[in-house]
């Protein structure tokens, strides 16, 4: 149940990919993708380490949105022998890729939207104030949430400068909100590292890899998977964002990471 039996917000919170080939001179960087992180560069795709360890780092936006603020917990699941990190929950910021200077309209950054439904006129009093061009009014006889156009921009949280900025959407200005001020929001994205590693105890440990025939990518990790004569451990981490509703987003990493023992570690596991 929610607090005071109320219906949690509509919009769960939302984690995007850095896109390092993009960033200014202070360092702030556009985002790449939405549902995705960043590990060691990259949001997709094989990631190959040697002799038994791999550091990576994983790099995320994440926000709530802003009727469920703040955030409660954003938190790496390794995939593999680690507990996830961090696991204390608390009251954290909004990392996003840029934020209001300050609280007013003038200087309010845009953000990225996501077009209603076709056709849908109306929303509910609670939903109302997600929707750009839409507020809650009082017809007379009851209130109403009105909105000057059927189809406009739902704010969504992920700021912006233009439309190239948005993975998904149009960069649209929606007015002043706290979660872009400085009080609640950072440009940087969030930063967890990890090293992994690939010992002929974690070869023995772990079940062989059952493998997508057509994404040639293992759908049971953590897991060992013998690659060319090679075995290798397999791992594919996920990132979950809790808000103050308790609504969570969990997303896995687009891809794997492919972590090849030592000499001496592979020659010794026997398979």
């Amino acid at each position: 149940s929610y607090i005071n039996g109320n219906t949690p917000p509509p919009y769960a919170p939302q984690i995007a990919s850095v896109d390092l080939t993009h960033c200014a001179a202070d360092g702030s960087c556009a985002a790449k993708s939405i549902n995705a992180f960043t590990v060691n560069g990259h949001d997709n795709g094989i990631l190959t380490g040697y002799d038994g360890a791999y550091p990576v780092t994983t790099q995320f936006y994440a926000c709530a949105s802003h009727e469920s603020m703040p955030v409660g917990a954003r938190q790496v699941y390794w995939d593999d022998s680690t507990v996830e990190e961090p696991p204390a929950r608390g009251w954290y910021k909004n990392h996003k890729p840029f934020c209001s200077p300050d609280e007013s309209e003038k200087n309010a950054v845009r953000e990225c939207g996501a077009s209603s439904p076709t056709g849908q006129t109306t929303y509910t009093l609670q939903d109302c104030a997600n929707h750009a061009g839409c507020s809650v009014v009082y017809d007379g006889a009851n209130l109403k949430c009105q909105c000057n156009s059927a189809s406009g921009p739902a704010p969504m949280g992920l700021t912006c400068q233009n439309d190239a900025q948005c993975p998904t959407s149009t960069c649209s200005s929606t007015g002043a909100h706290f979660g872009n001020t400085p009080a609640a929001c950072e440009t940087d994205p969030y930063n967890f590292t990890h090293v992994y590693t690939c010992s002929l105890g974690d070869l023995n440990k772990l079940a062989v890899c059952d493998v997508n025939a057509t994404t040639d990518r293992a759908t049971n990790t953590p897991c060992r998977r013998n690659i060319s004569g090679a075995w290798a451990c397999v791992y594919s981490p996920k990132v979950q964002v809790i808000d103050n509703w308790d609504s969570r987003t969990t997303v896995q990493f687009n891809g794997e990471i492919r972590l090849y023992p030592t000499i001496d570690d592979g020659l010794a596991f026997q398979g």
